[in-house]
């Protein structure tokens, strides 16, 4: 894995890790943590405008694109059919950023993000950041993988947080 300081997340991410409850937590680590604008101006539906102030306020950065950007996101929208719009974005501002992977649990964003050669990540790992970096004990982390197993919306499979849960027990 490349030098990391910049972690773009998308909708996916950003919605499991506020089903978690660490969704706050997630500019405690040593990264910046960007949101795409359109995502955060257009897919962000279940949270107030005082939540999203509240992202802004507590680190989250909301970076738009360039010209150039904004021309790429276009280009991936015409080449991955399958990917929203909002996607392309997301893809197109991690490309864009030094340093940078995306944080997302959509198969058919990582998918073009690994043939595009952008480094991606999931829900799993940035829970294992916040663990690691001791911003939230094990005890935390486990609570939060039972949350995520309970909720329908969740589609991290259950194989995945019980061997997460398994390995911090058993550590």
């Amino acid at each position: 894995m490349a030098q990391i300081s910049v972690i773009v997340s998308d909708t996916s991410a950003i919605i499991d890790l506020q089903i978690a409850r660490l969704l706050q937590k997630l500019p405690l680590l040593p990264y910046t943590i960007v949101i795409p604008a359109p995502l955060f101006e257009n897919e962000l539906l279940d949270f107030s405008i005082e939540e999203k102030n509240e992202l802004r306020r507590i680190g989250f950065e909301v970076r738009h694109l360039p010209g150039e950007g904004v021309k790429k996101a276009m280009e991936y929208s015409d080449t991955y059919v399958a990917l929203s719009l909002n996607d392309c974005f997301a893809l197109a501002v991690t490309e864009d950023s030094e340093e940078a992977l995306l944080l997302t649990g959509d198969k058919k964003l990582r998918k073009a993000a690994d043939k595009e050669m952008v480094e991606t990540r999931g829900v799993l790992w940035a829970m294992r950041e916040l663990h690691n970096e001791g911003i939230c004990s094990t005890e935390t982390i486990i609570n939060s993988l039972n949350s995520l197993q309970e909720d329908p919306c969740v589609f991290i499979p259950n194989a995945m947080i019980k061997d997460m849960m398994n390995s911090l027990q058993c550590s």
